[in-house]
């Protein structure tokens, strides 16, 4: 946790560095310049932050450990001299304790990194709040995102779209904590980015343990809706928010026998294919792909037809993944009861 916010504090002082009307790389380099993987980068930092915070929320055991640790470390304080400890240095881990409740183990890495002092820097100060260009840049990387997820979800191709969900929503809340108190949030951008909920109802993090995470719950914690958005949303806040969670889970339960056929379907159209083509050797590849292309046209012929196959596979695979995590975390989370024929 604390490398990850190490991590964001550099790029963000550098992006601010590098976006900044007064330097003079900027007006000879940067002012066209879209820094799109260092946004990518900081936005998948963010998500493990969320990751982490999810895992230790849902974590019943974590919770219970650690608060009889801090029954006994109030236990310590009443007599430290029947533990043998020293009052300074149990003072000093006492404050060690408070810290790690505020972050880690209260759930609050995100939030403790957003509000890490970006402009503080050693010998000086860094302009990042007052930036307006910074901040714009922000935007077109939130808004990057949020098209990237708005294409691909729901595709036969989607892989990593939903992960993406979580670092768009993690990177516009991170941006909102950056900007000026007073600086009005684009409403058209934050009706996209919750948009995406329609299209992933629930994300899945922590892999097979399937820990939900839901976009509408992290933006009213990190990044509510500006006034004048709230009556445009859809689905609506609050209560339209849990109806539509409640439609999506009965519309998985419905569809679930017919959307699982065609995942098999998928499958067995993907292992033809495999057995055809990767039963052949390279050269077989080439000779197919003609005589008169170039031997090393023909070559990366073959190299893209394999590539293709392996992303078609990555891509049915986590098809697969989606839909059974989607339906039991929907339910776990709503505590709907499974239908008999699931």
């Amino acid at each position: 946790v604390e490398r990850c916010q190490a991590c964001a504090l550099n790029l963000v002082q550098q992006l601010a560095a590098l976006y900044s009307p007064l330097e003079e790389s900027y007006a000879a380099t940067f002012r066209d310049v879209r820094l799109s993987p260092a946004f990518e980068d900081l936005a998948d930092l963010l998500r493990v932050l969320c990751a982490v915070d999810r895992a230790v929320a849902a974590s019943e055991n974590l919770a219970a450990a650690w608060n009889a640790y801090k029954r006994l470390v109030r236990r310590v304080r009443l007599d430290p001299a029947a533990w043998d400890v020293d009052e300074p240095k149990l003072a000093k881990f006492e404050r060690l304790l408070a810290d790690l409740e505020r972050g880690a183990l209260g759930g609050g890495c995100f939030r403790a990194c957003a509000e890490l002092d970006f402009e503080a820097l050693e010998g000086g100060r860094v302009n990042v709040r007052a930036n307006p260009t910074l901040m714009r840049e922000f935007e077109r990387a939130v808004a990057a995102l949020v098209d990237r997820c708005a294409k691909g979800l729901g595709t036969a191709s989607e892989t990593g779209e939903r992960d993406l969900v979580v670092g768009a929503a993690a990177l516009y809340a991170f941006h909102r904590r950056l900007a000026p108190a007073n600086s009005e949030p684009d409403a058209k951008l934050y009706r996209a980015l919750w948009s995406l909920q329609v299209r992933a109802p629930v994300v899945t993090l922590g892999g097979g343990r399937a820990l939900p995470w839901f976009l509408a719950d992290f933006l009213a914690e990190h990044a509510p809706p500006p006034p004048g958005v709230v009556k445009k949303l859809e689905p609506a806040p609050g209560k339209g928010v849990l109806d539509a969670r409640r439609a999506a889970c009965k519309a998985l339960d419905r569809n679930f026998a017919a959307e699982a056929r065609k995942l098999d379907l998928r499958l067995m159209a993907w292992l033809a294919r495999a057995t055809l083509r990767l039963g052949r050797s390279p050269r077989a590849d080439v000779a197919l792909a003609g005589a008169a292309a170039s031997v090393a046209r023909q070559a990366e012929a073959a190299l893209e037809s394999r590539g293709a196959l392996l992303l078609q596979a990555l891509a049915l695979g986590r098809a697969h993944a989606t839909l059974l995590r989607s339906v039991v975390a929907l339910h776990v989370s709503l505590g709907e009861p499974f239908p008999k024929s699931i």
